[in-house]
């Protein structure tokens, strides 16, 4: 873990960012992985949606359950609702954060689209032990709206992410990139690549 947070904290002072908000990166997995599997997703694309549904259950029983690689999600939040979907993601407690990121992408529809959107994060939040308080003083946290887009900004140049969801296994220092949300794509290609 401690090599994984230095190479986090290196990339934020190469890019300018500080070392504080490149570690509140969600991960998953084991931490001594051999392998790092990054996925740019946003929570207000559709394409994001259907990796989340899809791809990533067996994604993660492939590579993450089996200590092949570790995951971590980052949050490409262009607009002010993917942006409020990956705040809330960055203040909910560890132990949470798979279950949300599930209600969000399932109910993407119904809050990422519909009206209201803010009561919407507040109720899925709740369900996960949040406050309504506390949903609101992460909404507004400026410091942590900025970690998240400098973040998505050089981690999305380091990659040369172009569009969204993209997977970038980082496997010995060398990055291989599998864009779009075809499972076949991403996880054949995943296979081949930490066999």
């Amino acid at each position: 873990m401690k090599r994984f947070w230095a190479a986090v904290a290196g990339i934020g002072m190469v890019f300018g960012c500080s070392v504080a908000g490149a570690a509140d990166l969600k991960t998953v997995g084991d931490e001594k992985a051999p392998a790092t599997i990054y996925l740019f997703s946003s929570f207000t694309c559709p394409h994001c949606a259907h990796y989340h549904e899809e791809v990533l259950p067996t994604l993660k029983e492939r590579f993450i359950k089996t200590g092949k690689a570790k995951l971590v999600f980052v949050d490409m939040a262009y607009d002010a609702r993917a942006m409020a979907g990956a705040m809330l993601s960055r203040c909910v407690a560890q132990e949470q954060y798979e279950a949300l990121l599930k209600v969000l992408y399932e109910n993407q529809g119904v809050w990422a689209y519909g009206d209201n959107p803010k009561q919407k994060l507040i109720g899925y939040a709740r369900l996960l032990g949040m406050s309504e308080t506390d949903v609101n003083r992460c909404l507004a946290d400026k410091k942590l709206q900025q970690s998240i887009k400098e973040q998505r900004d050089n981690l999305a140049r380091l990659y040369n992410v172009q569009g969204m969801p993209t997977t970038v296994l980082l496997k010995q220092g060398v990055p291989q990139t599998f864009v779009g949300a075809d499972a076949n794509v991403v996880l054949s290609g995943l296979e081949r690549a930490l066999d």
